[in-house]
């Protein structure tokens, strides 16, 4: 492991010489993302590593504009906040969220970082969702408060007859395997 390399995510030659290397999990991998929503900060960056490795196994790269399902919130960021900071750093102190326990750069701890960090960039958390009671005769509604954390315009979205319908279909996978 270069010390470099070393540096930024603290692994260790060590660390890795028990672990799978890419081209004994490249496909399972390659599944894995085929149909999945991506969301990558500074996208062209990981996929050019990706890319490599892809490279090195003769396959096939990763076209990042044929990523359909890929959002990089690194681009979002930007559209939302002209001129500021970008780095997840600086996204988890413009969202308040709590980043103390990252001291270096690694793929798990910073991938939860990154979820919390886009769920704010969508509009924030939901800070209290209940279900009313048909028989309170305010005929089932739902109800929410939302905590912004930043002071930007709610955009709501109202979603096609497709969106609702593939959402019931999702819901049903949902609560089967529940």
């Amino acid at each position: 492991m270069p010390f470099e390399a070393y540096r930024i995510h603290g692994i260790s030659g060590e660390f890795l010489k028990d672990k799978p290397l890419f081209h004994t999990i490249a496909d399972d991998f390659l599944e894995f993302i085929s149909d999945s929503k991506l969301i990558i900060h500074n996208a062209p960056f990981d996929i050019k590593f990706l890319n490599h490795e892809l490279s090195l196994l003769k396959r096939t790269e990763i076209k990042l504009l044929e990523l359909a399902n890929t959002i990089d919130t690194l681009v979002m960021a930007r559209s939302m906040f002209p001129g500021s900071k970008y780095n997840l750093d600086a996204l988890c102190k413009r969202f308040k969220v709590d980043n103390s326990g990252r001291q270096l750069h690694g793929a798990l701890k910073d991938a939860a970082l990154l979820a919390e960090v886009y769920v704010e960039l969508m509009g924030g958390r939901q800070s209290a969702f209940k279900m009313v009671d048909k028989s309170a005769g305010i005929n089932n509604l739902a109800t929410h408060q939302v905590n912004h954390k930043t002071e930007q315009a709610t955009i709501v979205i109202k979603p096609t007859k497709e969106e609702l319908q593939k959402h019931k279909e999702f819901l049903s996978r949902i609560l089967k395997t529940a």
